[in-house]
């Protein structure tokens, strides 16, 4: 991976892999510096693609995006301390800022194409579906990045806030029609 990534270094699944296999090996510090950098590749493109009205090249799409960045909120959540609660805060609010943009999309295209008439191009309709599976995966993550913030932060009077919405977000997760009907990981998160 380290050559691979050497060579190719605006590789998103280089990058995405060299986070999951640090993460594994408990080197966190390497590991969500892959994760920074694999963001940083994913909001260029998405900016890039948005100037271009293009769909972003060699990237991955939304729903791989998504999964990603929460299974960082949640490692975050789950070994680290109060800089560690802070970063998964952040994340967690990008996670959110990436649905809510994504819900904004689709329903533009609903409302340009109609719901009866076929997507001109294939890969829009692969890069603005995401499973229900991975709505669930991205609410809990927000869910718990607010949670894990809210037992962390020094604004006392933000605290109840953070749990409401945490609470908010966790019940989004479980309401997701998804082929786990017990949603366990969202139930017990």
């Amino acid at each position: 991976l380290y050559r691979a990534a050497t060579k190719t270094f605006h590789s998103t699944l280089i990058l995405r892999r060299l986070f999951q296999v640090h993460k594994s090996l408990t080197d966190f510090d390497l590991a969500y510096k892959a994760l920074d950098t694999y963001i940083e590749l994913i909001e260029r493109g998405k900016v890039r693609a948005a100037k271009s009205n293009e769909l972003p090249f060699r990237q991955d799409g939304d729903e791989t995006v998504l999964r990603t960045v929460s299974e960082g909120v949640e490692g975050l959540c789950s070994f680290g301390s109060r800089d560690e609660a802070e970063r998964a805060y952040e994340l967690a609010i990008k996670v959110q800022d990436w649905l809510q943009d994504h819900s904004l999309a689709q329903t533009a295209e609903l409302t340009l194409n109609g719901p009866a008439e076929e997507p001109a191009n294939e890969s829009m309709v692969k890069q603005h579906t995401i499973s229900s599976e991975t709505t669930e995966i991205a609410y809990r993550a927000i869910g718990v990045g607010q949670a894990h913030w809210a037992k962390w932060t020094p604004i006392s009077e933000s605290r109840t806030s953070l749990q409401a919405e945490a609470i908010s977000n966790l019940k989004r997760a479980v309401a997701q029609a998804s082929h786990n009907k017990h949603h366990l990981d969202s139930i017990y998160a």
